[in-house]
This record gives structure tokens, sequence and C-alpha cells, in this order.
């Protein structure tokens, strides 16, 4: 169950990469990435940290906590009513980067807030007869 949330949280923020990146892109690149320098790094450290406890499959939970401290500027910035007018125009790498980055922020939120997941009793029962052989 982790499994799969840690598998969301990396690629919602793949997805917000992936817009940010279509739509600098489009326009003029250079000056469109140094308008995100903040929050292109933040989503760079947040992809990196969600893929690393996907691939560790990381029990813990404060990975999404820093995941959802660094993708924040860009959630922030996806906010505003002229990036929520562009996903009204139907403008695919706005549409990507916006729901990416609100994806993350949901993501990162459930997996702070939600229960942590009971063991699977199964697996703990192989475990146990595997050691005591």
């Amino acid at each position: 169950m982790i499994q799969t949330r840690w598998m969301r949280l990396a690629f919602s923020t793949l997805f917000s990469l992936a817009g940010l990146f279509r739509l600098a892109m489009r326009f003029d690149g250079v000056e469109t990435v140094r308008w995100f320098a903040v929050p292109i790094a933040g989503l760079l450290i947040a992809t990196v940290l969600a893929l690393w406890a996907l691939l560790r499959r990381s029990p813990r939970r404060w990975p999404a906590a820093v995941v959802l401290v660094c993708a924040a500027p860009m959630a922030q910035l996806v906010l505003r009513v002229d990036a929520l007018g562009s996903v009204l125009h139907l403008q695919m790498p706005v549409v990507v980067m916006v729901l990416g980055s609100l994806g993350t922020v949901v993501t990162a939120l459930v997996i702070l807030l939600a229960p942590p997941a009971a063991p699977d009793p199964i697996a703990r029962a192989v475990a146990q007869s595997r050691s005591s052989e």
C-alpha cells in the first residue's frame, strides 16, 4: 500500500517537471527557467527524494514531508489565477504542470496523514517460519 503511495508521489513530481520543462521550451526557455529557478530546484529535489523512497520502499513518512516542503513553491505558483486561467484554456503543458503539482501536494499529505498500513500477516508468518529453520 505504501509502495503505491510513493509511486504516485514520484510520478506526480515527474509530471510537474515535464509540464514545466515543456512550458519552458514553448516560450523563451532561458528566461522561463530563470523565473522558475526556485520551484525547479525544489521539484528536482522532491523528485529525487520521492524516487529514492520508492526504490528503498521506505516505511517512514519523513520523505513525504521533505517532498511537500520542496514542492510548495511550485504549488504556490500554480494556484495563481493566471495559471488556473491557462488550465481552463486547456494549454497542455500548464495542465500537466498544475495537475502534477497538485497531485504532489495531495499525495504527500495523504502519506503524512493516513494511518500506517498494517503489516501483512502472511508475509510475517512466512518470515517467522523461515527464521526458525
